[in-house]
């Protein structure tokens, strides 16, 4: 049987690649915080939903987004998601893995640490789109 926790996860990614912003609101916690490394256009520090939507915003402008579950391990406080993700900018295709860890707060979101495995390609990538 699924963790709750392992649900939540599930959704978040499903409701992030359909663009749905109501059902994501009730994901999150409204003081979510959301952090992701690097130098590019996404990289930073985003606390609560309105942030978190801009980050979404970036992510997903003149962009088509497919992520793809690798697996989720949670418990009743964290969870853990490896995904793959392939991310489209017109002719040109990036395939990138990554982590995310989750923290939970009466069963949302209430923060993610997003890193990709291959840091330099993901900001080389969403810095050169950024341009696009």
């Amino acid at each position: 049987m699924a963790n709750a926790n392992e649900d939540t996860v599930r959704r978040v990614f499903q409701v992030i690649c359909a663009q749905d912003k109501d059902t994501l609101h009730s994901l999150l916690t409204d003081d979510v915080r959301l952090h992701y490394p690097g130098h590019g256009r996404l990289a930073g520090d985003y606390q609560g939903i309105n942030a978190v939507e801009d980050f979404m915003h970036r992510q997903t402008t003149n962009t088509k987004l497919h992520i793809m579950n690798a697996g989720v391990f949670a418990d009743d406080e964290r969870a853990v998601l490896l995904f793959v993700q392939d991310v489209q900018h017109g002719h040109r295709t990036v395939h990138e893995r990554g982590v995310a860890v989750f923290s939970f707060r009466g069963g949302r979101v209430s923060e993610v640490w997003i890193t990709p495995m291959d840091l330099e390609t993901s900001d080389q990538h969403w810095s050169a789109s950024s341009a696009a």
